[in-house]
């Protein structure tokens, strides 16, 4: 049995719908990773959120107008239901969350005593 013989219009066609898909690509590419990146961007910002809500709350409920120096502060409960101020994927310092490692620090400021002053610090490391 004789194997067909392949026409060169067709091997010029199958070249450029492989050129044309690789165009396509490299233009898509850029664009995935940029709305990766964006997507990342916000998990971050909700993160922080989460963590600042936190604090608001740690705050008001058990601090006496002070704030938590880590992030396993806040991930305590203190409540009689037992619910922490942040989510438990929040609940160490140096946690990695969508490519972003979130800490909470105690401030370095002279005269911040924990427990009591409203100075906060929290670094965001790539």
């Amino acid at each position: 049995m004789e194997r067909p013989k392949m026409s060169p219009l067709l091997i010029v066609a199958i070249v450029l719908v492989l050129g044309v898909a690789g165009i396509f690509s490299a233009v898509a590419v850029p664009s995935l990773e940029k709305a990766r990146t964006s997507g990342n961007e916000a998990s971050a910002k909700g993160s922080l959120l989460a963590i600042v809500s936190g604090q608001h709350v740690y705050s008001a409920a058990c601090a006496g107008g002070g704030f938590a120096v880590t992030l396993e502060d806040l991930a305590k409960p203190a409540t009689a239901d037992g619910t922490p101020f942040i989510n438990p994927d929040l609940a160490a310092n140096g946690v990695i969350k969508s490519g972003y490692r979130l800490s909470l620090t105690r401030s370095a400021a002279a005269g911040t005593v924990d427990g009591v002053s409203p100075t906060r610090s929290w670094s965001q490391i790539e």
